[in-house]
């Protein structure tokens, strides 16, 4: 049984329908987990919410909700926070670029044991931290 911590990027490509992610999505196990943190929400929503009204603003806002009640969000908690600071500084020490959302979601992925799903390959050079990119075919 896996856990897979989905970043804001590969949700996105979840909710375009992105072919190559929803095949990964269904070789898994069924026994295995998506997650999001609730930062992958807020970016989430904030991209749907400053887009213009419209049809394209309708229906991403669906899509994006129908993926957020599927998917379960995890709460930020002291330790993940105290991960965040950890991986903070591994970050700047080691000169990587990552936003703080992303260490966020890194983080909330350690404390999870989940694996990160994410297209930036930054993830994969943090420790404790394993790393997978679901928007290239093996």
């Amino acid at each position: 049984m896996a856990k897979y911590m989905i970043d804001t990027t590969t949700f996105s490509a979840m909710m375009k329908r992105d072919p190559i992610v929803y095949a990964k999505v269904g070789s898994l196990d069924p026994a295995d987990s998506l997650i999001i943190c609730p930062n992958v929400r807020g970016e989430i929503l904030f991209g749907v919410q400053k887009l213009p009204e419209g049809k394209r603003k309708t229906e991403l806002a669906s899509k994006a909700w129908t993926l957020l009640g599927a998917i379960e969000s995890r709460d930020i908690t002291d330790p993940i926070a105290d991960e965040y600071a950890r991986i903070k500084n591994e970050s700047k020490t080691k000169g990587k670029q990552l936003s703080d959302n992303d260490i966020w979601i890194a983080a909330a992925a350690v404390q999870h044991n989940a694996v990160i799903v994410a297209a930036d390959r930054d993830f994969s050079r943090l420790s404790q931290l394993s790393a997978e990119d679901w928007t290239k075919q093996a």
